[in-house]
């Protein structure tokens, strides 16, 4: 797994897209079944107790992302959220290992390989409650209902507030991670493909 990345290139990924010292991070589509808007309300709610924190949000645009961009306007925090568009994969583990903590809250996965990421890169994460997010985050990561803004932003608020959480979850995101074979994680991986494609033919039925 991906612990052990070279610093320099840590670095070089975080002046590339010119990320600052200290920041939250997703990663994923920006669509709705992400959750990306009320990620960002949660963002808003922390932003004046955490002034150094910023919010890089990493992807292609999906389908419905409008109100995405409109939860950041209405935020008034336009200069402390970082939209980066599409990153070469080889850049996202590096991404991961610079950020302070990664939060995913999507209302539905079939099964979640950025939580695993993250977790490999010994971050602290937060992420879901629902479909296979708890499977995949173990004891690892802070598991919240992502339909309730205030429990993304408490944690958020916990894991930057709380040194002793926060090492015990980077220790923990490592052995975590260990526990997934990357036979175990195709497999896994395989079978969430597989509903997405049941479910697009079943729609067009």
């Amino acid at each position: 797994f991906r612990a052990n990345l070279e610093p320099d290139q840590i670095e070089r990924v975080r002046r590339t897209y010119e990320l600052g010292t200290k920041f939250a991070l997703y990663i994923g589509t920006l669509e709705p079944r992400k959750n990306v808007a009320r990620l960002v309300d949660a963002f808003a709610s922390i932003a004046a107790k955490h002034p150094e924190l910023t919010l890089v949000i990493v992807g292609m645009k999906g389908w419905m992302y409008d109100g995405i961009y409109e939860a950041v306007a209405n935020s008034g925090l336009e200069s402390r959220v970082k939209f980066t568009g599409f990153i070469p994969e080889e850049d996202k583990p590096y991404l991961m290992a610079a950020s302070t903590i990664f939060a995913y809250p999507s209302l539905y996965e079939g099964f979640g390989i950025p939580v695993l990421e993250s977790l490999a890169c010994g971050i602290p994460t937060i992420t879901s409650n629902t479909s296979s997010l708890p499977e995949v985050a173990g004891e690892a990561a802070l598991l919240i209902d992502p339909t309730q803004k205030e429990q993304i932003s408490s944690a958020m608020d916990r894991l930057l507030s709380d040194s002793s959480l926060y090492e015990r979850l980077r220790k923990e995101a490592l052995l975590q991670a260990a526990k997934f074979t990357w036979r175990k994680t195709a497999e896994q991986t395989l079978t969430a493909y597989e509903e997405v494609v049941s479910d697009a033919k079943s729609s067009r039925s």
